[in-house]
């Protein structure tokens, strides 16, 4: 991890940086974030991730004292302060902190941080498996990128004592949600599907430019409520984030899945865009 982060528009060294413990992001997983690709140096999908952060802040009402392109100059500053070519950006806007450490003492300002670092990206097949708990979908908070990430982090832990790389995720109704970090994709007869936001999930950016590619190729999607069984009866299954972008699952409760030629041809697609 390099040695030097932005903070509220400053560049700092890592040893001389501090963590209030008065923070709300540290101390109630109260803040947002967004984590972008960075490809040979440039930032993938910016724009796009930003602009979900602001619709979040907005609905959290956390206040960022920049602008969506001083946050780009800051990101592309700290790319080439750190030499980054292949890897990630993460911009965190925390609620800022409590004065006196009280639930109910919400500052006036958030305090906006960028981190940068290289991914170690996972690109052999997936094993996956049912989640043994599931999604509330009517928490207003699974459909947006909080700093509080306590599940995800049980469940990646959950998913390595099974010998799994991912868990899938039910709703409260039994219903596909989503992976630990990812939206949830697969084939049947030639067709995509993928659940519906209201079944609870947090709509990836990767998620929507997969859907721009397949609307590009002509593919039809399908969006809905689908059972658990309904996966397990697939043709393929593949799951989707900002990082990864595609990463395919061979096998989901012990049924073998298979990489069909709809799955091959977005991930063409995908992978045109990328290069661009």
């Amino acid at each position: 991890m390099p040695d030097i982060y932005f903070f509220n528009g400053n560049q700092v060294k890592r040893q001389h940086g501090a963590l209030s413990p008065f923070d709300r992001s540290f101390s109630l997983g109260d803040g947002i974030f967004e984590t972008v690709k960075v490809v040979r140096g440039r930032p993938v999908w910016l724009d796009e991730h930003l602009e979900r952060m602001e619709r979040s802040a907005l609905f959290a009402r956390i206040v960022c004292g920049f602008t969506r392109e001083e946050i780009g100059h800051q990101c592309a500053q700290l790319i080439a302060a750190t030499g980054i070519s292949d890897g990630f950006l993460r911009i965190t806007l925390s609620r800022g902190d409590s004065a006196l450490g009280s639930f109910y003492d919400l500052p006036k300002d958030g305090s906006l941080a960028i981190i940068a670092g290289k991914a170690a990206i996972r690109s052999a097949p997936a094993k996956a498996a049912f989640a043994p708990w599931r999604i509330n979908e009517a928490d207003p908070a699974v459909r947006h990128k909080t700093t509080s990430r306590f599940s995800a982090v049980i469940a990646a832990q959950t998913a390595r004592d099974k010998g799994m790389d991912e868990l899938v995720f039910l709703n409260t109704q039994g219903n596909l949600a989503e992976g630990i970090v990812s939206n949830l994709f697969w084939t049947k007869d030639g067709e995509l599907f993928t659940p519906s936001p209201e079944c609870g999930l947090l709509c990836g950016i990767a998620r929507g430019k997969l859907i721009e590619a397949c609307n590009a190729l002509g593919i039809k999607l399908h969006t809905g409520a689908y059972s658990p069984e309904t996966l397990l009866d697939a043709d393929s299954l593949f799951f989707t984030n900002s990082i990864v972008i595609m990463r395919y699952c061979n096998e989901i409760e012990g049924e073998m899945k298979k990489k069909c030629t709809v799955v091959q041809s977005i991930e063409k697609a995908v992978i045109a865009v990328l290069s661009e």
